[in-house]
């Protein structure tokens, strides 16, 4: 689908709690290959995470989702973040 329908799609889904708590393990998402994967896999443990500077080695959204400021705060609400390390 284009990014165009894609912003469209994700607004649908935040409409309800309903649809966006269903989706998190869907792969809706385009990562920064282009394809699609979940927000988090099966587990809930995060799968996809938002571009950091200087770039990173974990999967992150396309730059074309984020650079829309409704998708980008979807994303954020679902709990996609940048990668940390753990401790």
């Amino acid at each position: 689908q284009s990014i165009k329908w894609l912003h469209s799609f994700y607004k649908w889904i935040a409409e309800t709690k309903g649809r966006t708590e269903l989706i998190s393990t869907k792969p809706i998402f385009l990562n920064q290959e282009g394809k699609a994967t979940a927000a988090f896999d099966e587990k809930k443990r995060p799968n996809l995470f938002l571009p950091v500077e200087g770039g990173s080695d974990y999967p992150t959204v396309n730059e074309s989702l984020i650079s829309n400021e409704e998708t980008l705060e979807f994303i954020k609400k679902l709990g996609v973040g940048e990668p940390r390390l753990k401790k």
